[in-house]
């Protein structure tokens, strides 16, 4: 599942958990996981579709799209008046999504020398930002930046950090020493395995 924010439980989400299944979310899933991605590719299709040619949300209606362009085995679930009870919140208690990620994450330590670094990283011309997501990919993980503030119960056993220069090798160091069991790479190490 591609992460989300925190949000109040549901009777559907318990029933999703229950009898044993366990539910891995992504984070960053739909630029980093295949099938998520592949998903939200292809839903955005069916939606451009039925915009296209005017076609309602109907289930007899998608499933005849779907018989159009070639897709002959095809569930089509509707989620409506008779599913509100299972999908609006029935607790206060909030959904801890990063309770459930995938392991590994690959955890992005920012150096913290710049405002709004993310986007800084995310939009960069040497591309840092794929080499990051082809990293987690290829480890059939999440990515995420390490949010000093909240994440320390968060980081498991075998998430990788990568650091982007000094401060941030100090910071992985430190965590390393502290005792998480990660494994750490520099940026420059990751961009190497790509090239």
């Amino acid at each position: 599942m591609d992460s989300f924010n925190e949000v109040e439980k549901t009777r559907a989400w318990d029933e999703i958990n229950r009898n044993g299944n366990t539910v891995k979310i992504f984070p960053k899933g739909d630029q980093c996981n295949t099938f998520i991605a592949t998903a939200d590719i292809f839903l955005d299709y069916i939606d451009n579709l039925m915009k296209k040619r005017n076609i309602r949300l109907d289930m007899g209606k998608v499933h005849d799209l779907l018989s159009d362009i070639g897709i002959e085995k095809a569930s089509v679930f509707y989620c409506g008046n008779r599913e509100i009870y299972d999908i609006v919140p029935d607790k206060e208690t909030k959904i801890p999504p990063k309770e459930n990620y995938v392991v590994p994450v690959v955890r992005v330590i920012k150096e913290g020398i710049i405002d709004k670094e993310k986007d800084w990283i995310e939009k960069s011309p040497s591309k840092i930002y794929q080499y990051l997501l082809r990293y987690a990919s290829d480890l059939k993980g999440g990515l995420e930046y390490i949010d000093f503030s909240k994440d320390a119960r968060k980081i498991n056993e075998g998430d990788h950090l990568v650091y982007l220069g000094p401060n941030g090798e100090r910071i992985a160091k430190y965590l390393e020493k502290l005792g998480y069991v990660v494994n750490i790479s520099s940026i420059d190490e990751v961009i190497e395995k790509y090239k």
